[in-house]
């Protein structure tokens, strides 16, 4: 067996005007940098998302007229904390939670061989993230000959979750946002339990189903769809 390869994985929560990422965001952040310095020193530190389909992203203000990513915002607070740039890794393709899974393991996990992961979310966020990627690392490997869906090249896949406090969110704001992810972890529920582990059925889905990243539903129209801000 080969060596534990451990990442550090925070998914998206948003960016303000300011370019700077959201609080509970950076409490994520903030909590991957402490379990670096303190457990996992060789740990890559991998943000997910490039933003949200509620509004568009801010401009960036280092780099004039282009839109700013959130997994850039969120890689800048690391590396102005200390975190060294070869340990900071940006996905910036994934628009909500679901994508954040898809893209983690499929664009980076895997093709990196990393066998060891700790998701850091929010508490009103960990519910669903908690389902969503114990689902997609549920799924078989893309590797050839690779019998034993637990298992990524040739090692198995430890995943454990780290919650961190809803900071920034009064009482109400917490209670609002928990209740729309308990809504959306119900509609991901069906979802999983239509889909089950076929992972081009998964893919089909994404791509020609999900609101936020099938083309038909936007492509044709100067009008968002109505159903382009449900979550899975």
């Amino acid at each position: 067996m080969g060596s534990v390869r451990t990442v550090l994985v925070v998914p998206g929560g948003g960016i303000g005007e300011d370019g700077q990422p959201h609080a509970w965001v950076a409490a994520r952040l903030d909590c991957a940098l402490q379990l670096r310095e303190r457990e996992y020193a060789d740990a890559d530190v991998l943000v997910l998302s490039r933003g949200t389909t509620n509004r568009p992203p801010p401009t960036d203000a280092v780099r004039h007229g282009f839109a700013l990513d959130e997994a850039t915002a969120s890689a800048r607070y690391l590396l102005q904390r200390g975190c060294p740039p070869q340990r900071v890794l940006a996905e910036s393709w994934s628009l909500d939670t679901i994508g954040n899974a898809y893209a983690c393991r499929w664009m980076i996990t895997e093709p990196l061989g990393i066998n060891d992961l700790v998701v850091i979310t929010s508490a009103f966020h960990m519910p669903r993230t908690q389902a969503i990627f114990d689902w997609i690392y549920s799924f078989p490997s893309c590797v050839h000959m690779q019998s034993d869906p637990t298992t990524q090249l040739g090692r198995k896949i430890s995943i454990r979750y780290q919650q961190v406090p809803n900071a920034g969110m009064s009482e109400d704001m917490a209670r609002v946002r928990t209740e729309k992810e308990m809504h959306s972890l119900a509609n991901l529920l069906r979802t999983i339990e239509r889909i089950g582990n076929d992972r081009s059925a998964l893919t089909r889905f994404i791509f020609a189903e999900h609101a936020a990243y099938a083309v038909p539903k936007f492509a044709l129209s100067a009008s968002v769809p109505e159903d382009l801000a449900k979550t899975y």
